[in-house]
């Protein structure tokens, strides 16, 4: 569930999900990076340090799209496949 601007607070860990495309074609992948917070801006937003990049800053609607506790990727078709080929042997 996403985050509230109020309950964030310097140094929370947040999680960002995004869906990716695995090279030239139409499949895609989720992808989840960590947020690190650095300050709450007075004037609204925060400084935001996303995957170990310098930190800039980040509007409150970006915040609250992000999430306390770490997402679980789907799982795409490749991780079937190859639970499949496990379950096999």
């Amino acid at each position: 569930m996403a985050v509230k601007f109020d309950s964030v607070r310097p140094g929370d860990v947040l999680w960002q999900r995004t869906r990716r495309k695995m090279g030239n074609t139409t499949m895609g992948e989720d992808a989840v990076f960590s947020v690190l917070v650095k300050e709450i801006l007075p004037d609204g937003g925060a400084m935001c340090s996303w995957n170990g990049n310098p930190a800039r800053r980040w509007s409150v609607r970006d915040v609250e799209k992000l999430f306390r506790n770490r997402p679980k990727p789907k799982p795409n078709i490749f991780d079937r496949a190859r639970e499949a080929a496990k379950e096999s042997r």
